[in-house]
C-alpha cells in the first residue's frame, strides 16, 4: 500500500515539474521544487528527531519504505506535490482578481487554504488504511470524516506557512533585499523550537498549541495585509496538453484516494474528505460562478454521504461547511481589498477576527484546563488497571469519560476494566464505541478483537485483527490473534499468510513461530513445521511449549522414540504440563 502511495506521487510530481518548467521558466522551476524538497529533508528529519519516542510528542510513525537520514522520502516528495498544486490553485482561483492574486499574503491565505484542503482528504485516507499514525489524543470531531485529526490537517497548512510564505515573499519586486523575506526564513526554526521546548505554564497552551493557532488564524488575517506585491511574472505560452498538467495530477490524487477509499475501506462516507478540494480546483482559472456551483453541490454531497452512513443530522450539517470554504473566502476577501469605500467593511472584518482570537484564546485555556484534569484521572485508572485493580479502574475511568466523552482513550481503557471483570457486554459496548470515536486507532479494534475472541466469537473477532493490522502492520499481538482465529475456522492458508507475514517483521518471535509451526502440523506439513520449530528450539532451548511441539511432530512422522523424548523434556522443563503427560503416556502404551 505504500508503493502504491510512493510510486503514485512521484509519478504525479514530475508532471508538476513539466508545467513548471514550461510555464514559468526552468530558473523558477529549479528553485521551487529544489527548496522545497530540501525543505522536506530537513523537516522530515527534525520531526524524527522529536519523536524519537512513541509517547514523547504528537507526530507521525511510520515504518519507512524510503529515508534520506530519518526523513522518509515518501513524505518529502508528498509535500513537494501539495505545495506546489497549492500555489497553483491559489493562483488560478484568483486569476481574476489581482488585488488578490498580485499580493504575497492575500495569494498565501489561499495557499494555506489549499494546503488545509489536501491535508483534509490525504490525511483521512492514510490515517485509515495505516500509510501512517499519528502519536497524538486527539477528540473526536463531527467536522471530519474517518478520524482525521485537525491537528494534522493544521500541520499540512504549517507546511505551507514555514515554506511557501518565504518563497512567495523572495518573489516580490525587492528579492534577495528584502528583510521581510530574509526574516521569514526563521518560521521553521521558531516552529522547531515551539515543538522543542512545548511546556509553557501549568493551565496555559502548549508553545506548539499557540504556533497553530497562529496558522489557522493567518488564513483570516493575511487578506488584510496590502504589501508587499508579488513581482510582474511572464508566463510562457505553452499548450492545453502542458496547461492541464496539474489538473491531471490532482485527478491522479483523487483516483488513488477513491480507489483506496471505496475499494480497500469500502467506506463511501470518506469521499466526504475529498470535496473541499474538488471545490477549490473547481474555481481553477478565476471561474467564481463555477466555484459558487461547487460549494453548493459538495455541501449538498456531504450531507447526504453522511445521513448515508448513518451519522445525524446534526453532524450532517456540520460536514456541509468544509466544502463552501473556498467559496465563502473569495467571496468575503474579494471584498476586503476593494476601493476605498468598502474601508467600513474591512473594519468590521477585522474586528470580528480579533473578537474570534479572543474566543479562540479562551477556548485553548479552558480546554487545556479540562485536558490536565483529564491526564490526572487517566493517570490514576492506567496505575489501577496496571495493578488489575479493575472494579476502581471502573469508577476513576468512568469520571474521565463524563470529562470528555469525545476522546477515545478513556472508553478505551473502560473497556479493558470491564473485560478484565469479565463484564463482556460492557466491555464489547465501549470498544465499538472508542472505534466509532476514532476509527483509525488500531489498538482500539485489536481491543475490540480481543473482547470477541473472549465471547467466543471467532469469526466475529477477524475483521477487527485485519482492521488492526491494515492501520499497523508491525502489531505482532493482533497478528498471533488473528492466526489463531482462522485457525479456528479452519482457515489455515489465511493463517499461514498472516503469521509468514509478522514472522518476516518480528523473526524473533518466539510465539509467531510456535503458532506457525503449530498451524503447520494441524495441515499436514510436516517437514515445514520440524524445520520452524527446530529452529525455534536453536534460539530457546529451554521453550517447553516448543519441545512439545516437537513431540507431537515426531509423533505424527511415526518416530516415538523422538516423541518421547521431547515430551519428556517438555515435561521436565514444565512438571504441571498435562498435554505433555498425557502425551507421554500415549507413547508408552
Amino acid at each position: 500500500m505504500k508503493l502504491l502511495l510512493f510510486l503514485s506521487s512521484s509519478f504525479l510530481t514530475l508532471l508538476l515539474v513539466v508545467h513548471a518548467v514550461k510555464t514559468r521558466g526552468g530558473r523558477t522551476a529549479f528553485f521551487f521544487f529544489a527548496a522545497a524538497f530540501l525543505f522536506g529533508v530537513v523537516r522530515g528529519n527534525s520531526v524524527a528527531a522529536l519523536a524519537a519516542g512513541e509517547k514523547n510528542l504528537p507526530y507521525i510513525f511510520s515504518e519507512a519504505l524510503l529515508s534520506i537520514g530519518r526523513a522518509e522520502l515518501p513524505a518529502c516528495v508528498g509535500w513537494v506535490f501539495a505545495l506546489y498544486l497549492s500555489w497553483t490553485l491559489a493562483e488560478g482561483i484568483l486569476a481574476r482578481m489581482p488585488e488578490l492574486g498580485g499580493r504575497v499574503f492575500p495569494l498565501a491565505a489561499f495557499a494555506l487554504l489549499a494546503m488545509g484542503c489536501f491535508s483534509d482528504a490525504v490525511e483521512t485516507t492514510a490515517s485509515g488504511v495505516g500509510w501512517w499514525r499519528w502519536n497524538i489524543i486527539s477528540p473526536s470531531t463531527p467536522l471530519l470524516a474517518g478520524g482525521a485529526h485537525l491537528f494534522g490537517i493544521v500541520e499540512w497548512m504549517s507546511v505551507g506557512f514555514d515554506f511557501l510564505v518565504p518563497f512567495l515573499l523572495f518573489r516580490t519586486g525587492r528579492g534577495a533585499k528584502s528583510a521581510l523575506a530574509w526574516a521569514s526564513l526563521l518560521l521553521y526554526p521558531i516552529h522547531w523550537m515551539t515543538h522543542w521546548k512545548y511546556v509553557t505554564a501549568p493551565g496555559f497552551p502548549h508553545s506548539y498549541e499557540l504556533y497553530h493557532a497562529v496558522i489557522a488564524f493567518a488564513i483570516p488575517v493575511f487578506p488584510l495585509l496590502k504589501n508587499p506585491r508579488l513581482a510582474p511574472t511572464s508566463t510562457h505560452p505553452v499548450s492545453t496538453r502542458i496547461s492541464r498538467l496539474p489538473v491531471v495530477a490532482l485527478a491522479g490524487m483523487f483516483a488513488v484516494l477513491l480507489g483506496v477509499d471505496l475499494g480497500v475501506l469500502h467506506s463511501p462516507e470518506l469521499l466526504v474528505s475529498l470535496l473541499p478540494l474538488a471545490v477549490f480546483a473547481a474555481g481553477d482559472r478565476g471561474r467564481e460562478k463555477t466555484l459558487r456551483v461547487a460549494a453548493v453541490a459538495g455541501a449538498i454531497v456531504a450531507f447526504g454521504l453522511s445521513l448515508g452512513a448513518g451519522r445525524g443530522t446534526g453532524v450532517a450539517l456540520i460536514r456541509m461547511l468544509p466544502p463552501v470554504l473556498p467559496a465563502l473566502c473569495l467571496l468575503v476577501y474579494g471584498r476586503l481589498l476593494a476601493p476605498p469605500r468598502r474601508i467600513l467593511a474591512r473594519r468590521v472584518y477585522a474586528t470580528a477576527v480579533v473578537l474570534a482570537v479572543g474566543v479562540a484564546a479562551a477556548g485553548m485555556v479552558r480546554a487545556k484546563r479540562i485536558r490536565e484534569e483529564y491526564s490526572r484521572i487517566m493517570d490514576q485508572g492506567r496505575t489501577l488497571l496496571e495493578a488489575r485493580d479493575y472494579v476502581r479502574a471502573e469508577a476513576v475511568l468512568k469520571q474521565a469519560v463524563a470529562l470528555k466523552p469525545n476522546l477515545n482513550l478513556g472508553t478505551k481503557y473502560l473497556a479493558n476494566a470491564f473485560g478484565g471483570q469479565g463484564k463482556l457486554e460492557e466491555a464489547w459496548e465501549y470498544a465499538r464505541r472508542s472505534i466509532d470515536l476514532n476509527p483509525a486507532d488500531y489498538e482500539a479494534y485489536q481491543l475490540a478483537g480481543k473482547i470477541q475472541r473472549a465471547r467466543d466469537q471467532y469469526d466475529g473477532a477477524i475483521p477487527y485483527y485485519e482492521r488492526a493490522l491494515l492501520l499497523n502492520p508491525g502489531d505482532s499481538e493482533s497478528a498471533r490473534a488473528l492466526a489463531d482465529c482462522y485457525s479456528r475456522q479452519g482457515r489455515y492458508a489465511d493463517a499461514l499468510q498472516a503469521l509468514r507475514r509478522a514472522l518476516e517483521r518480528h523473526p524473533e518471535d518466539a510465539e509467531l513461530a510456535h503458532l506457525l509451526g503449530a498451524v503447520l502440523l494441524q495441515t499436514g506439513d510436516l517437514r515445514e513445521a520440524h524445520r520452524v520449530v527446530r529452529r525455534l528450539l536453536q534460539q530457546a532451548p529451554n521453550d517447553s511449549g516448543a519441545h512439545l511441539l516437537m513431540a507431537y511432530i515426531q509423533a505424527a512422522t511415526g518416530n516415538r522414540t523422538a516423541a518421547r523424548s521431547e515430551a519428556e523434556r517438555a515435561l521436565q522443563l514444565n512438571p504441571d504440563d498435562t498435554q505433555a503427560r498425557l502425551l507421554l503416556q500415549s507413547l508408552s502404551k
